[in-house]
């Protein structure tokens, strides 16, 4: 009986020897394709920006007003615009682009100010309009922003909406237009 108990221990021994061994190489197996699996990720996601640099929101001489602090947050809204096109190419999460968008709205909400202060001392004839476009602009913002939060809104309409409305549209046809009246 001592050696046949004997025989069915060292049975069980090495059994357990090779499912220890068995799960050892599928642990080790599993780490390879994880590992696979970032770096692949982390390929695409470079891919991803790459590609993303090749669209970029470009500032132009002809863009300037003339007021130097105008044109510098021009330029500033225009390189946030940038970080938020490469968040959202890249991939990045949802809240980083969250706050990506806030802050620029942030931004545009101090440009808005700045300007409408420069169109009030000028006695500037449009200013009125024109402070009401910023807060249509502005309200806009916060709802695209919302939506956004509560998946009801894609990345890419945020970025359409701020390269589209507020820069395209806004700042270089409407601003400029009044502030190079207010600059001369």
């Amino acid at each position: 009986m001592r050696n046949l108990w004997g025989a069915f221990s060292s049975i069980m021994l090495v059994s357990a020897g090779v499912i220890v061994w068995n799960m050892r190489r599928r642990h080790r197996h599993l780490a390879r394709l994880r590992e696979e699996q970032r770096l692949w990720k982390a390929a695409q996601k470079k891919e991803s920006i790459l590609q993303s640099q090749f669209v970029q929101l470009v500032w132009r001489k002809e863009y300037e007003c003339g007021n130097p602090a105008i044109d510098a947050q021009h330029r500033n809204l225009f390189a946030l615009g940038n970080t938020l096109l490469n968040a959202i190419m890249g991939g990045e999460s949802k809240l980083d682009v969250e706050l990506l968008f806030d802050e620029l709205v942030e931004k545009v909400a101090q440009h808005f100010s700045t300007e409408e202060a420069l169109m009030d001392q000028a006695h500037h004839p449009g200013a009125a309009e024109h402070r009401v476009a910023h807060g249509t602009l502005l309200a806009r913002s916060k709802e695209l922003a919302e939506r956004f939060h509560h998946d009801q809104l894609d990345a890419g309409d945020l970025f359409n909406f701020i390269a589209g409305e507020v820069l395209a549209r806004h700042i270089l046809k409407e601003d400029l237009g009044a502030l190079h009246r207010v600059a001369s």
